[in-house]
């Protein structure tokens, strides 16, 4: 979604495109004289169960095929091969409608943002594709800032590991992360690796670690500990490192991360997917961890070997030869979940602590 699609003055319906963030606070409306629309059917006679499907649907985000991703790009993938659109066109219509529904666009949303290497043609905001974290949450009310629930960053490995360099005058005490959402999705790329590009035999392999700064190679990360006792992770988990971003999130629930490589070099992911699967990450805002759950789910999928970006003028005039070179892409997703002090999960893992 449009991170600020709702930040926009409720004049005429209109379809709804992405447009930069902008710094104003979202509009706000008089409902002193709200009309209580007693004669018309979809209040008088439909069941509000109903009534709410209605709205979800019509305000729910959607594929915008007028403007279509270029396979050829970076940021094209499966489930992501057209721009988001959301129309609020029927927060228009009157104001009992708008008090009903106007928190469904964000409730039902994902937020996506670039941390280099975005769809910059059709965001129109900053270079490279980069979508400002702290401009999106200005432009959001206290209201709607809490009912965001699902939030997705693509991230270059180098940015996420030099984390505490963003945003550090806007945001210096929580950094980047400093939102509430429930569901946090981080998305490694294939070209996002330090090493991508490195041969497969090179021992430049790929690796990273949640509490260490800087570039992480393969033996860097094999050369930390397996597993780190929860009160020491916790001095481990410096601030601005990007494992202690992810443990600024308030009121995260679920906590997936996806690791996608070259097919070729599926055997340097599951390396790290073995080190993986012992993190951690405590959390900030009350008392309780994120714990791996379930298994990793792996797929594949086959795309353009060679990929470019947008803010590169030659690649946004090029057309894409016939038979281009192809890749495929392995990529393996891991979930973690909340785990409050007093679940049994929690309660397990100290006592395994305390046993060794």
């Amino acid at each position: 979604m449009d991170p600020t699609i709702l930040n926009r003055r409720l004049v005429r319906p209109r379809r709804v495109e992405a447009i930069p963030v902008s710094k104003s606070r979202p509009a706000t409306i008089d409902m002193a004289n709200m009309a209580a629309q007693d004669n018309c059917a979809l209040f008088a006679k439909l069941p509000g169960e109903i009534r709410r499907l209605i709205f979800a649907d019509a305000l729910a985000p959607q594929d915008d095929v007028d403007k279509p991703y270029r396979p050829d790009r970076g940021y094209y993938r499966p489930g992501q091969h057209f721009h988001p659109k959301t129309s609020v066109a029927l927060l228009q219509t009157c104001k009992r409608i708008f008090e009903e529904a106007r928190l469904l666009p964000v409730r039902q949303a994902t937020f996506r943002f670039w941390w280099m290497r975005g769809p910059w043609m059709f965001m129109r905001s900053h270079r490279n594709g980069e979508f400002r974290v702290d401009l999106w949450q200005e432009s959001l009310s206290e209201e709607q800032k809490a009912h965001v629930q699902s939030v997705q960053v693509f991230a270059q490995q180098y940015i996420l590991e030099q984390a505490h360099t963003i945003a550090v005058d806007r945001m210096p005490e929580t950094g980047p992360l400093g939102f509430a959402t429930k569901h946090f999705h981080l998305t490694l790329r294939n070209s996002d690796w330090w090493s991508w590009e490195s041969p497969i035999e090179s021992s430049d392999r790929l690796g990273i670690c949640p509490w260490l700064r800087g570039r992480v190679s393969q033996q860097e990360m094999l050369a930390q500990p397996l597993r780190i006792p929860l009160e020491k992770l916790r001095e481990h988990l410096h601030k601005g490192t990007w494992g202690w971003h992810i443990c600024q999130l308030k009121g995260l629930q679920r906590l997936e991360i996806e690791f996608e490589t070259d097919l070729l070099k599926r055997g340097q992911v599951e390396k790290v997917l073995e080190r993986a699967k012992h993190w951690i990450f405590p959390l900030a805002d009350r008392s309780g961890i994120m714990v791996k759950t379930g298994d990793v789910v792996e797929s594949e999928w086959e795309g353009v070997a060679h990929t470019t970006y947008d803010h590169i003028l030659q690649a946004t005039e090029s057309q894409i030869p016939q038979g281009a070179p192809t890749r495929t892409h392995y990529v393996a997703l891991m979930t973690w979940t909340a785990a409050s002090e007093t679940s049994e999960q929690y309660i397990s893992m100290v006592a395994d602590e305390l046993s060794t």
